[in-house]
């Protein structure tokens, strides 16, 4: 790992963190953690800096906090994506945490096996490894919102208004669709909201209720992508235009 993630309840005071127990245990495995090893931190849902090893025990290794800064915020990109395999669905925990998504919205459609929504990667235990898989790699101490909607209806009725709104560039991936460009404003100070279907694709009936809600369909080129690299695809086109959109303004 590149970072280890630290618990509130770790961070003892302003400088002290102990890890004990089966964590320990990783750390010192991880990190080979050795007394005056200096290591990068970051706390879950907090700062993020750097600390020094000052005792390693069997069942315990405590560290003092050198520096801590804000972590990096969260971009205004929210997910919603149709349920897939549990596998599947990992990937794309860890890649929108990596990314740095506001939330993530999973729901159940029509062409899901309707076993997904109740995988055990959802139980709260495992989402957190997940992404503190996710957090360790980039460093960072802030994740997404991690929301599972049993059905599509009910996400629909209750949710997606709220999530996009009209402020929201909404985006829908779709073979059929335009090509990611400029035009769409996903790199102006707005929020995105980014819909990618289950493997199988959405239901037409599906498509049709995301493009009365505002949604355009964007393609990702002539081959058909499994559902987290159709993702990744997404979000690394938004961050790119997003990037350019800011120094463009920078530069003025």
């Amino acid at each position: 790992m590149n970072s280890l993630i630290v618990f509130p309840d770790e961070q003892r005071d302003d400088s002290l963190i102990v890890i004990e127990g089966k964590r320990a245990a990783k750390l010192y495995a991880d990190y080979q953690a050795l007394r005056g090893q200096e290591i990068r931190i970051a706390i879950l849902g907090g700062m993020k800096g750097t600390a020094k090893v000052t005792e390693v025990i069997s069942n315990q290794v405590r560290c003092e906090i050198i520096a801590l800064r804000e972590s990096t915020p969260l971009k205004p990109i929210d997910l919603i994506v149709g349920l897939s395999r549990p596998q599947t669905m990992k990937k794309v925990v860890q890649a929108a945490v990596m990314i740095g998504a506001r939330s993530i919205h999973c729901v159940r459609t029509q062409r899901g096996e309707r076993s997904y929504g109740t995988a055990t990667l959802f139980e709260p235990q495992q989402l957190q490894e997940e992404i503190i898989k996710a957090l360790e790699q980039v460093g960072e101490g802030l994740a997404p919102q991690v929301t599972v909607h049993r059905t599509f209806s009910f996400f629909i009725r209750n949710h997606l208004d709220r999530i996009a709104n009209v402020e929201a560039v909404k985006l829908i991936a779709h073979p059929e669709g335009n090509r990611l460009t400029p035009e769409f404003s996903v790199g102006e100070a707005r929020s995105v909201v980014v819909a990618v279907g289950p493997e199988a694709g959405w239901a037409e009936e599906e498509l049709a209720v995301f493009e009365r809600a505002g949604f355009q369909r964007v393609g990702l080129g002539s081959r058909v992508l499994r559902v987290e690299i159709a993702l990744v695809f997404l979000l690394g086109q938004i961050c790119l235009l997003r990037a350019d959109s800011e120094k463009s303004q920078s530069e003025r």
